[in-house]
């Protein structure tokens, strides 16, 4: 029996899926709320520190080492939380060729 494997690749510059849609917004809040637990902060702060980190750091893993966040905890608690089944569509013009 052949096991199948499942895995989903996020390109967070716009490549594989656009920077602005359902998925990255629900990526981006995921990530605040990530933030916001980690340090004990407000959402007020939250929404100030991110947009602070992205002008700041071009790469966010470099963002979020420098509060003391490892990217591999990045991943586990934002990505490995949001589902993109709720968030993607198939795509008509590529799903017929």
């Amino acid at each position: 029996m052949i096991k199948m494997i499942h895995a989903y690749i996020f390109d967070q510059d716009g490549t594989l899926y656009p920077n602005k849609g359902t998925l990255t917004d629900a990526l981006r809040e995921r990530t605040k709320q990530w933030i916001s637990e980690r340090l004990h902060i407000n959402r007020k702060d939250v929404e100030e520190l991110y947009a602070r980190l992205s002008e700041q750091f071009p790469h966010p893993y470099h963002g979020f080492l420098s509060l003391g966040l490892s990217p591999e905890e990045y991943h586990k608690e934002v990505f490995d939380k949001v589902d993109p089944d709720f968030y993607l569509d198939e795509d008509e013009v590529y799903a017929h060729r």
